[in-house]
């Protein structure tokens, strides 16, 4: 499970969000409202508090700065990834716009541009080992070329780059997600009547999983990375100790509903679709309950 220290898949994540509170919203055999909606009060996409949003901040320059999500009207708590530290908003960064710029003496991660984006594997500028501002990457093994310039971008495993970021709750307009054309995913627990009949009656359920890389666990922080099915990859998992989102789902399902809830999760770094099909035939000789 390879890492990539980017800000991504937001549109996926909120798809994902949504169906977790759409299915874990209905209960009691309730009937199915094709236009019912799950409760939104945590939902980022409407709240006007952003709360705990990861920021990896770089060195550019000797200017140390990271890009919010929303431009921030206050900011109310700056933590480490691990919420071990705390620092004062007011002594640590001044905000332009929805970057945030690192104060002088301030004694916030970060990680150093040559580190995050080295000419090639494993080097910086100078051709010396990837380095990060508080501490150290091994050398890359691999580098992603991720950016439309074709600029390459490090690749690492496990916590290489959250023990280099920050956690930043903040305040925001909320309209401002909608202004963007931000995609605002809707309930749509009417596609769901036969997982829904066997939760509402407290049956069990067996939900199979395939995916790539973020189904599989990685950057989950309670997920041990691994290099392949059978060799563990060095590292282990580390604070907050949380599940990848398909185990997070199969406990809330237990949790809200009382079923027995079974997971299997085939998902892999790197998977495409020959893949997936072939998982799609490991999952119905599973006996999964299919959600068609």
């Amino acid at each position: 499970m390879t890492m990539y220290p980017t800000h991504y898949k937001l549109g996926l994540a909120a798809t994902l969000l949504a169906f977790a509170s759409s299915i874990t919203a209905f209960a009691g055999g309730a009937p199915v409202d094709k236009g019912a909606s799950a409760p939104t009060a945590d939902f980022f996409w409407r709240s006007s508090v952003q709360k705990e949003e990861t920021v990896l901040l770089v060195n550019k320059g000797g200017v140390i700065s990271g890009r919010l999500l929303f431009t921030p009207t206050e900011i109310i708590k700056i933590q480490d990834y691990f919420t071990e530290r705390e620092w004062k908003p007011e002594d640590s960064v001044t905000v332009h716009g929805a970057d945030l710029i690192v104060k002088q003496g301030a004694s916030l991660p970060f990680m150093n541009e040559d580190a995050l984006y080295p000419p090639k594997a494993g080097t910086d500028s100078a051709g010396n080992p990837v380095t990060a501002g508080t501490g150290t990457l091994r050398p890359a093994p691999a580098v992603a070329w991720l950016t439309t310039s074709g600029r390459p971008i490090v690749a690492a495993d496990g916590n290489s780059f959250v023990k280099h970021q920050i956690r930043v709750t903040y305040r925001h307009r909320p309209a401002e997600w909608t202004e963007r054309g931000g995609p605002e995913p809707s309930s749509q627990i009417a596609r769901l009547p036969r997982v829904m009949r066997l939760l509402t009656a407290r049956q069990p359920l067996k939900i199979v999983v395939f995916g790539d890389s973020i189904s599989a666990g990685a950057n989950a922080s309670g997920v041990p990375i691994k290099k392949n099915a059978n060799e563990n990859w060095p590292g282990t998992p580390y604070a907050p100790f949380q599940k990848a989102y398909p185990g997070r789902l199969a406990d809330k399902l237990h949790e809200r509903f009382g079923s027995e809830v079974t997971l299997v999760n085939l998902s892999v770094g790197g998977m495409a679709t020959p893949s997936a099909l072939k998982c799609v035939d490991r999952g119905k000789r599973g006996q999964a309950t299919f959600l068609d």
